[in-house]
């Protein structure tokens, strides 16, 4: 008789939050995951950013929020869905970056085989670090250290091609230098006016560039303001599932967006990105990298997010789009040089 293979020892990571809020704990899951290199890693987040994670290899199984997973977990043992008591049985440790006030989240996954629960939001006002990517290293460092895995999120062929094709059906050719550009974000208050973008569109085209206007579930109305506005037609991906979204990225020479899961997600592929910030405080919220250009207005002077809401004035939103062009210039011809896109970099040089 054949004897079963013994299953691999388990991790549990619990992230709740939105996009931009699990990437920027991706060098903390990295570092967890050097620190157990025989473990299989499990991840409880939203269904689009686990799946994204899944496919780049950062996790090895998804246990989503939309089906369920963390509601069982606090509303007790009897509650927790087979596949994830089974997962839990095999867990040598649990992290979860949310609150658990009075512990009765631990006390279930302690009830259901964790070894050890680590549970701390890093919003708790015990954290050291200012930068929400070093909060959520914070909070594990005690168990895994504080060393930084680097490097982008490396996307399975099949949705490079999978992207490339949607980009061809939309008359995109291999030499256009296409530009993503997301006019949205999770609040209408942490956006720039349609009109400014309805500039930016038009002056890279004057460029030579192709913008290529992103929307994600609630950006639809802010994109189509822009698109509405522009003089010269605009190519707009919406209702687009997150990993499709991520392989159109990687098609592009250069992003710009505002403080947003988006933009995280371009600073997470590498690509050049330009970040607007108004109201939101880049040293605690802005994605790192040399790679990264951050671009606000006149200093928010709105301390709670109450006020932000009630601002009618907005001067942090009122971004200086030439310095934005000039970044945007920069970045682009970079990029043209290393393509044989002639046309492309002799429109760029009647810029200079």
């Amino acid at each position: 008789m054949r004897a079963h293979k013994p299953m691999r020892r388990s991790l549990l990571l619990i992230h709740p939050g939105a996009l931009g809020d699990v990437l920027l704990a991706l060098s903390a899951i990295r570092t967890i995951r050097a620190a157990f290199p025989t473990h299989e890693c499990g991840l409880i987040a939203g269904e689009q950013v686990g799946r994204l994670l899944v496919a780049c290899g950062e996790v090895d199984r998804l246990f989503p929020l939309e089906q369920g997973s963390l509601a069982g977990l606090l509303a007790g043992t009897e509650s927790v869905a087979s596949g994830l008591r089974s997962w839990l049985d095999q867990t040598d440790v649990v992290i979860g970056w949310m609150k658990d006030a009075e512990m009765s989240l631990a006390a279930t996954l302690y009830a259901l085989g964790a070894g050890r629960v680590i549970i701390r939001s890093p919003f708790d006002s015990g954290c050291t670090n200012l930068h929400q990517a070093d909060r959520y290293l914070e909070i594990v460092a005690s168990t895994v250290g504080e060393e930084r895995t680097a490097g982008p999120l490396r996307l399975p062929e099949a949705i490079l091609q999978a992207a490339t094709a949607s980009l061809a059906e939309a008359g995109v050719r291999k030499d256009h230098m296409l530009v993503a550009v997301h006019p949205g974000s999770g609040s209408l208050h942490k956006c720039c006016e349609p009109g400014w973008f309805v500039e930016l569109v038009a002056r890279l085209q004057a460029l030579g560039a192709v913008p290529l206007l992103l929307a994600g579930p609630a950006d639809t109305e802010q994109v189509q303001a822009v698109r509405r506005s522009c003089v010269v037609s605009t190519l707009v991906f919406e209702e687009q599932e997150l990993i499709s979204v991520a392989g159109l990225m990687a098609q592009v020479a250069l992003y710009v967006g505002h403080d947003s899961g988006i933009t995280h997600l371009a600073a997470c592929l590498d690509l050049p990105t330009i970040a607007l910030f108004g109201p939101t405080d880049p040293e605690r919220w802005a994605p790192r990298g040399g790679h990264v250009e951050i671009v606000s207005g006149a200093p928010c002077l709105c301390n709670e997010w109450d006020r932000v809401q009630a601002c009618t004035e907005k001067r942090c939103l009122r971004v200086p789009i030439e310095r934005v062009i000039e970044g945007c210039l920069g970045r682009l011809r970079a990029r043209a040089k290393s393509t044989s896109a002639a046309q492309f970099r002799s429109s760029l040089s009647c810029h200079a």
